[in-house]
């Protein structure tokens, strides 16, 4: 089984949250090795061994290629939107990069795979800064992995893998969700443009306003991981609404 949530997907965020956000920005796919890198040293290898580390890598440069290939069709002859491996940076206004994660966008679905952490609390704030980014960007689910008990109460749902599979393919067709490129980096080395992560978390409070439904979510690819799996503070703010 895998556990999704469905977005866009309100949230109740609490005021240290909000009040430490303004200090970072999000990227996208802009220190891909380093995210990786950072994986690695707070985890171990795991499964992430040089192996996977290798094919992810080699992915990411041929998806960011100008030669691509045409599209994959289905058997009607419609268009497959292609799998992408991105990598999800925070940074903080030093310029140094304090969070991120590995995960890949497949049409209007993403998955989280693995992060890090370096300042306490910004686990927390990458990943309400990405739930933010993938509602903005057209998202409609994003897969959490494995069902592990602490994700039950933040609105997840549990798939059959036939089920789930079938919902990949669902997400490949029509209008993909996209990220933004990556922007360049400044002399010192931090991020230069990317997204405030405030305005990220500004985007769930509107949604959850506008919406009246509330649960909570605090850091995936941050704050807890084992094994690679994304993972979330459940202190950062209450779940109240499946």
């Amino acid at each position: 089984e895998r556990c999704l949530l469905r977005l866009p997907h309100a949230l109740r965020i609490d005021r240290g949250a909000r009040k430490r956000s303004r200090k970072y920005r999000l990227t996208v796919d802009l220190a891909f090795s380093e995210v990786m890198q950072g994986c690695v040293e707070q985890h171990g290898e795991s499964w992430l061994w040089p192996p996977v580390r290798k094919i992810f890598t080699s992915m990411f440069q041929e998806q960011h290629n100008a030669m691509r290939r045409a599209a994959d069709l289905d058997d009607t002859g419609k268009p497959l939107a292609d799998a992408e491996i991105h990598s999800i940076e925070l940074w903080a206004e030093s310029g140094e990069l304090v969070a991120g994660e590995l995960g890949y966008l497949c049409g209007r679905l993403y998955t989280s795979l693995t992060g890090f952490y370096r300042e306490s609390g910004t686990g927390m704030v990458q990943m309400l800064a990405l739930a933010g980014l993938l509602t903005s960007r057209g998202c409609q689910f994003w897969d959490l992995g494995m069902q592990l008990k602490y994700k039950a109460g933040l609105g997840t749902e549990n798939m059959p893998r036939a089920s789930f599979m079938d919902l990949q393919l669902e997400m490949r067709h029509g209008q993909a969700a996209s990220f933004p490129g990556p922007p360049q980096l400044n002399s010192t080395g931090g991020a230069a443009a990317g997204l405030p992560a405030h305005e990220l978390v500004g985007h769930l409070r509107s949604k959850s306003t506008a919406t009246g439904e509330c649960s909570a979510l605090g850091s995936s690819a941050a704050t807890e991981k084992t094994s690679g799996e994304a993972s979330m503070d459940t202190r950062a703010c209450t779940a109240i609404s499946a």
